[in-house]
């Protein structure tokens, strides 16, 4: 078991995303998952990441910052960045994390799809709400 603890990881859902995603190099694993003591009561879901290449795998949590929900994880083709969906500002929206240095950016609505579809076209990044003709540019910094 790579993902330590008594904890549902990735957590239960009946439909939706997957909720956890292999970097590009398959050396990581991001998933997430809820350790608060009353699972059920709560809806802190946050990020774990998990070296796979480890000889004692250690995750540690990228999002324990924000009390709410943070899911939906999916790596840039590159591996340097990571967007998920969190209402840490009350709403579902999509974030962007830069795993170098931990820095996260609201890059747009979720729509309340509960999903994200992320490409990578030279120097830009595509982002779909999976919303018939929803389709956002963000240019790359």
């Amino acid at each position: 078991d790579i993902t330590p603890g008594d904890h549902d990881a990735p957590t239960f859902q009946v439909s939706g995303p997957l909720q956890y995603d292999f970097s590009p190099d398959s050396k990581e694993l991001v998933y997430v998952s809820n350790h608060d003591a009353v699972p059920a009561a709560s809806t802190n879901n946050d990020l774990w990441i998990v070296s796979l290449t480890d000889k004692e795998p250690k995750a540690r949590n990228i999002t324990a910052t924000n009390p709410a929900y943070d899911g939906s994880p999916q790596y840039s083709p590159d591996g340097r960045d990571l967007f998920f969906i969190s209402d840490q500002d009350g709403f579902q929206d999509i974030y962007r994390m830069t795993l170098a240095g931990g820095a996260v950016s609201r890059v747009g609505p979720a729509a309340g799809t509960g999903r994200v579809e992320v490409s990578w076209q030279k120097t830009a990044w595509f982002y779909a709400n999976l919303i018939p003709g929803v389709i956002a540019l963000l240019e790359d910094e």
